[in-house]
């Protein structure tokens, strides 16, 4: 068992989300959510599953 030991602490910030649709359309043009957006496209295209706003597009290449 310590004795005597220095405890110091720290503040950490983090966010609450009040309002979600609000921040999406605030975040919505930053490049890294732009990123995430089209993987889970991407994702939901090869699925099969149709999601509002994005269509599937086949391309055909050299393997």
């Amino acid at each position: 068992m310590r004795t005597g030991a220095k405890v110091s602490l720290r503040t950490f910030v983090t966010a609450e989300i009040t309002d979600y649709d609000a921040l999406v359309m605030a975040l919505k043009d930053r490049p890294e959510v732009r990123e995430i957006i089209q993987t889970l496209a991407n994702r939901a295209a090869k699925s099969g599953v149709e999601i509002a706003g994005m269509k599937a597009v086949e391309e055909r290449r050299a393997a």
